[in-house]
């Protein structure tokens, strides 16, 4: 006796769902690759973290901070180094472009306003597990 087993791939429940799974699968890769641009909320003190090439926005268009470089020299936690290395950070305002090492602060003004952008850390912290992912910005804003 000879049995048939049914072809799954053409049965139009099959069909269906594969089409119905490769939409929802199109529009999550849609909803994650979104513009990031966050703005700093209405009061004197904000904190951000921002890849490279990140836009940090006000309500005033004018004034708005990017993320220019992110560089770690750190020496890995799994590591034993000479030297400690450093973590630091190109921003730019407007035209004005200034770099800072973690712990540093730039006051700047921008109109009527003035600011204090302090750099507090860049992570993830180096290892050697993971030497490849993307570096972060930590940092602070604040409206003096």
């Amino acid at each position: 006796m000879i049995y048939s087993v049914p072809n799954v791939l053409q049965e139009p429940r099959f069909k269906m769902k594969m089409r119905n799974a490769f939409i929802v699968f199109v529009l999550v890769g849609l909803l994650a690759c979104h513009y990031h641009d966050t703005s700093i909320p209405n009061g004197p003190h904000a904190d951000f973290s921002a890849i490279k090439g990140n836009t940090i926005t006000t309500g005033d268009p004018s004034f708005q901070v990017l993320v220019r470089s992110i560089s770690d020299s750190r020496c890995p936690s799994d590591a034993v180094c000479i030297w400690a290395g450093e973590g630091k950070v190109t921003f730019q305002i407007g035209p004005n472009e200034f770099s800072l090492k973690i712990g540093a602060s730039k006051s700047f003004s921008v109109g009527q306003k003035n600011y204090e952008l302090t750099l507090t850390g860049v992570t993830p912290y180096p290892s050697s597990l993971n030497a490849n992912e993307e570096k972060k910005a930590i940092f602070t804003l604040k409206q003096l």
